[in-house]
């Protein structure tokens, strides 16, 4: 319930400081209170209501409630908004506070604020993340093992299964190749490419291949790798995007927003999306089998990867750094 209401805070310093109620509720609490108090997150404040000590005589309001500060959000240069969690166990305080909110919630206006966040946060997560058709990569470009985790939805899980080979997420493999990262670190900016992939069967078993256009440029495989692939009913190509990871918190004084721990790693992100038109140029009828068979070096290495740590909505693996190639004759 939207509340404004004197408060004393008590830090756990032992200082006490005046602030002011913003929304009220039997689980947390919302306050304002002045930005020359600074404190970090996860530390546990006492809180005095002063104000409705004042107009009740319930004994409950004189003793000091533990909290829990969750996170901080800068107003202005002046005042903060703190989020506490109720942590104490004081259940007369809690009836009363419920008591408190059914008699009086038809007298004070509604949090416009908290329910734009509320509202803004669905609708990203339903109308925008559910339906996006690229897929969003999270990578680390300074770890051994760039690739940290994916964001699947039910439109692009399409993308992650193609990905899959003789039940081998092929995906984090790519970035744990040194020849990949090599053009992603020499990019200051937007790195952008195409990525080809697609796989060969010998004697029932699967090896898939994968290049971007700079390295089969470079080499001179661009024709053969694509007049290869293209004849292969696993041959796709992607567009693939990444970009230095710019989120920021919105202040300097460990005021950060509720997101899991692992974006603490992330350095890049990327996109991957499914291009339908697999060559739009003319490639040659036939390539020789000498330039057929230097496409061993785009040969993933069989190993199966274990998903360690999975997020909601993410897919996360781990892969090492050295690619082990398979000595196979694709002629």
């Amino acid at each position: 319930m939207f509340f404004v209401s004197n408060i004393k805070v008590t830090l756990d310093n032992g200082e006490n400081v005046k602030a002011q109620t913003s929304n009220l509720s039997v689980t947390g609490l919302k306050l304002k209170i002045s930005n020359d108090v600074h404190i970090k997150n996860d530390v546990q404040l006492s809180i005095t209501f002063t104000g409705l000590k004042l107009e009740y005589s319930n004994n409950i309001l004189k003793e000091k409630i533990a909290y829990k500060l969750l996170r901080q959000e800068k107003i202005d240069d002046n005042f903060s908004y703190f989020y506490l969690n109720y942590v104490d166990d004081k259940d007369e305080f809690i009836t009363f506070i419920n008591d408190f909110i059914k008699v009086n919630q038809h007298k004070y206006k509604i949090d416009v604020l908290y329910y734009y966040q509320i509202a803004k946060t669905i609708a990203l997560k339903n109308s925008y993340l559910a339906r996006m058709n690229t897929l969003p990569i999270c990578l680390d470009v300074n770890a051994e093992n760039a690739f940290l985790f994916t964001l699947k939805n039910k439109t692009n899980h399409s993308i992650l299964s193609e990905w899959h080979c003789a039940e081998v997420d092929q995906l984090p493999i790519i970035f744990g190749q040194s020849r990949l990262m090599k053009y992603i670190k020499q990019s200051t900016e937007k790195y952008i490419t195409t990525i080809y992939t697609c796989s060969h069967t010998i004697k029932g078993k699967k090896y898939f291949l994968s290049a971007c256009e700079e390295e089969l440029n470079e080499k001179g495989l661009k024709q053969t790798f694509i007049n290869y692939g293209r004849s292969k009913k696993t041959w796709r190509v992607y567009h693939l995007t990444v970009t230095p990871y710019q989120f920021k918190a919105v202040n300097n004084l460990d005021i950060t927003e509720v997101v899991p721990p692992i974006f603490d790693q992330v350095t890049h992100s990327a996109t991957l999306q499914r291009l339908r038109i697999s060559s739009p140029f003319s490639v040659q009828a036939n390539a020789d089998s000498h330039h057929v068979n230097q496409l061993i070096q785009f040969i993933h290495r069989s190993r199966i990867f274990l998903l360690r740590h999975p997020l909601h909505l993410c897919q996360k693996s781990s892969v090492r750094k050295n690619v082990i190639y398979i000595k196979v004759s694709l002629s």
